[in-house]
């Protein structure tokens, strides 16, 4: 799910972004884009963030089951440890 998100904020804010800039040249840079490119960063960070999100909840996940087996029982869904 989060992952689903890292990937919806790219198509959505950062690829609209790249392909302005790709028809970009040095004549015809608008003056404005120094705010263009602080958006693609501020946009290009929220995926990476999200992914570090993803991967800390399966590591989570992994670590909760591993813990119930090692204590001789299944874990269920939603039960606290």
């Amino acid at each position: 799910m989060i992952a689903r998100l890292s990937h919806a904020i790219r198509l959505a804010v950062n690829v609209p972004i790249d392909r302005r800039i790709q028809a970009w040249t040095t004549i015809t840079l608008p003056s404005d884009w120094t705010a263009m490119r602080d958006r693609w960063t501020f946009h290009h960070g929220l995926p990476a963030l999200a992914s570090l999100v993803a991967l800390a909840s399966l590591f989570a996940s992994t670590l909760e089951r591993t813990d119930a087996a090692a204590s001789g029982r299944a874990a269920r869904p939603g039960e606290a440890p």
